[in-house]
């Protein structure tokens, strides 16, 4: 459980009528702002509003403007991906596969949530969802199984283990990352035979040591004799969800954007995440917070 205080205002009464009817939610971008606004909780705006900081996204300037808010009496919360972690290199947390310790650390403090899964797109990878899109753009075809979708996805997730591999093991080094390529619809050893090529120079003698031991550690989301349904949750912790997007795209031969396709249908269908959910309404039990330290 969260260990938000509720602390007797200290501020005065025309400033708390400002902020009284609502609340501050920031995100990490514009796109966060859509799907949570425009889609997936857009029947809690009376009570909430959605925000990107001014200066730029991202999980730093999420934090420092819920900091910088609650400063001032203002109930402010963040909520940013977990991919967090890796660019604030905390590296513990990047490969901790138990849920309920990765929730309990709050990294970032007391009113800033890490979510679950690698980014927003990984909650996208909803296999209903996907399925009606693709059967819809293949021709109106008859809709697979739930676990025949399921164990697809498993393969393209299992060919994007060594892109998360690799992209940790560069960001180790400090040399960024590779972005979100490796997409196309080919095995998992095409895809380790191009980041060999690809990095040949970029990671040094050491990376490349890393990068196969963090194959291993990606690896370890996986439950290989558990239900397909826990397999798939349990890897898109760590899996990097616009790339699986982008393979799915490519394997259907689909070229516009469907994450808001997903968005919508995952709304419609109810299956709009419960830790999501859960953090938003845990904001929303908040009556008032005062001023607390920062991170």
């Amino acid at each position: 459980m969260a260990r938000i205080k509720n602390i007797k205002a200290t501020t005065s009464e025309t400033f708390a009528d400002r902020y009284r009817h609502k609340i501050s939610v920031y995100l990490e971008g514009d796109g966060d702002i859509n799907m949570y606004g425009n889609y997936w909780f857009n029947d809690y705006l009376d009570r909430i509003e959605f925000k990107v900081p001014e200066k730029a996204g991202g999980c730093s300037m999420v934090i420092a403007k819920v900091w910088e808010e609650r400063k001032i009496g203002v109930q402010a919360f963040g909520i940013v991906d977990r991919d967090s972690v890796q660019s604030k290199r905390l590296w513990d947390l990047v490969w901790e596969t138990n849920d309920d310790a990765f929730s309990k650390a709050y990294p970032f403090g007391d009113y800033v949530r890490v979510t679950l899964y690698w980014e927003l797109e990984n909650y996208l990878i909803e296999p209903d969802a996907i399925e009606t899109h693709l059967a819809l753009h293949q021709q109106g075809r008859i809709c697979r199984r739930r676990d025949e979708v399921i164990r697809d996805l498993l393969d393209h997730i299992n060919a994007l283990i060594p892109h998360a591999a690799v992209n940790a093991a560069l960001h180790y080094q400090g040399s960024g990352d590779c972005g979100d390529g490796y997409t196309e619809a080919k095995p998992r050893e095409d895809v380790e035979t191009k980041i060999e090529y690809d990095h040949r120079t970029r990671l040094r003698e050491d990376g490349w040591e890393r990068y196969r031991d963090y194959i291993n550690k990606v690896e370890t989301f996986d439950y290989p004799d558990s239900s397909l349904e826990k397999r798939l949750t349990g890897l898109l912790r760590r899996i990097h969800g616009k790339a699986l997007l982008a393979r799915i795209k490519k394997a259907a031969n689909i070229r516009d954007d469907i994450t808001y396709h997903l968005g919508a249908a995952i709304k419609r269908s109810g299956a709009i995440p419960s830790e999501l959910t859960g953090y938003i309404d845990e904001f929303l039990s908040i009556s008032y917070v005062g001023q607390e330290s920062g991170p």
